[in-house]
């Protein structure tokens, strides 16, 4: 959840309502990416049944990229950004 201008909520076609009303509670602008089965099973999405990612990063030439992980930039975080995901985190699975 550290520095770059967008979030992006990833998540399995089976668990849309709760990722899209999740992606909601954050941010009016979050990138929503749904994988269908066949697909997220190529991805880490498979390596738990309602698995669902939630990074920050920004688009360059139209790819999602985390810049400055693994070094000493690797220090700054959107602590208000932070609190919106876990206050949206919060809602809907009190909501599930």
């Amino acid at each position: 959840m550290a520095s770059g201008s967008r979030t992006v909520v990833v998540f399995k076609d089976r668990d849309s309502q709760f990722a899209s009303a999740l992606a909601e509670q954050i941010s009016d602008d979050v990138i929503q990416r749904k994988y269908a089965k066949e697909e997220a099973e190529r991805n880490c999405l498979s390596l738990f049944p309602h698995c669902i990612y939630i990074g920050c990063g920004d688009i360059e030439n139209r790819e999602f990229v985390v810049n400055n992980t693994a070094c000493r930039k690797d220090m700054k975080v959107d602590m208000e950004r932070l609190e919106r995901i876990v206050n949206g985190l919060e809602r809907e699975i009190i909501h599930e």
